[in-house]
């Protein structure tokens, strides 16, 4: 009777114990190695955005001058890699990309000519082997500017069409990308200077009634005349050109001024304007401490350092209060290079 018991006792351990093991299997989700996928950055980015803030982003621009370096090597896009389980890439991976005219079923309304044969030579992306749960790769290929009209508007739909190993993204394989499409100025988008940029500011008060430490932004530097510049909030458009720090009584925002950044051929500022004609800052110098400058380093490598003073005159406790601001601004080059 006891050896009975102890049988159905026995048993039942090994039906509990075969029971918590497929339960904590998930289905074999424990054994499932994972798969390597593949996708277009900016498109990821521009369905993230449909689908959450809908800023309203809908194509990739590529930027570069149209009349320096006649070949150069420009990033078009980014490749995106997932492999967060077991799998990963072994030796080197191969993905294989489709370049089509984007002319012919424009939905950006934007472009003007046919993209020439031969001015943008498309070749395979090769992405080493890592163990990282996700790799980014920039994308560059070679353009032959001298086949190029910089009064028009060029465009491209890229798609990655293959793999040798893992899957694609199917949301994700595809991405329109215009080449001297304006951002929000009339034919810009084609010099050194114009792009989207991450962009963060300290503005310093001494008597402290307003300021800002640490302000990051999206910011776009467009070329409003020849090596003169103004930076473009990206979400607020034109009207958002204004230096911008906040009352510290009331937490008000306030737009000081526009500043207009005038530079060197060599890309040295040498001085700002007041482009907004603000009768409120006066007696602008640039701080020699700062690096005062536009430095490019390769296409997708960009900044701009500025640092500089003015004289600001409001009222404060009924007195008319004039002092010197301190502002320091830093820019560099957004791995996103996505439109309106």
């Amino acid at each position: 009777m006891k050896f009975i018991k102890y049988s159905f006792l026995l048993a039942a351990i090994v039906s509990f114990t075969s029971c918590l093991k497929s339960k904590t299997d998930a289905g074999g989700l424990m054994n499932d190695k994972g798969s390597i996928v593949s996708a277009i950055a900016e498109m990821q980015y521009i369905n993230t955005d449909a689908q959450n803030i809908q800023a309203g982003y809908t194509n990739a621009v590529a930027n570069f001058n149209f009349t320096k370096r006649p070949n150069e090597s420009v990033k078009f896009f980014t490749v995106f890699v997932s492999q967060p389980r077991e799998t990963k890439i072994s030796g080197s991976m191969t993905l294989k990309v489709r370049m089509t005219d984007l002319l012919p079923n424009d939905p950006t309304g934007l472009l003007t000519a046919p993209l020439p044969t031969g001015a943008v030579t498309v070749t395979d992306i090769v992405i080493p082997a890592s163990g990282a749960a996700s790799i980014t790769v920039p994308v560059f290929f070679n353009v032959n500017k001298t086949l190029l009209d910089p009064n028009e508007i060029y465009g491209a739909t890229f798609k990655l069409s293959s793999s040798s190993q893992g899957v694609i993204s199917a949301l994700d394989d595809s991405i329109n990308v215009t080449f001297n499409g304006s951002f929000f100025y009339a034919n810009s988008n084609r010099s050194d200077y114009e792009a989207n940029y991450n962009y963060s500011n300290d503005v310093v008060d001494p008597v402290n009634q307003l300021g800002i430490h640490q302000r990051t932004a999206k910011r776009v530097l467009e070329e409003v005349a020849p090596d003169a510049l103004v930076q473009v909030d990206s979400y607020l458009g034109v009207g958002g050109s204004n230096l911008v720090a906040f009352n510290f009584i009331t937490g008000a925002r306030i737009n000081i001024f526009v500043p207009e950044y005038i530079l060197n051929a060599s890309g040295q500022v040498t001085s700002i304007l007041n482009a907004s004609a603000s009768p409120a800052v006066t007696a602008i110098a640039l701080d020699p401490t700062g690096l005062n400058k536009f430095t490019y380093s390769a296409n997708n490598v960009r900044t701009f350092n500025v640092k500089y003073t003015f004289t600001y005159t409001t009222t404060i406790n009924g007195v008319v209060t004039p002092r010197t601001i301190r502002v320091s601004e830093d820019l560099s080059y957004d791995k996103d290079q996505v439109i309106f």
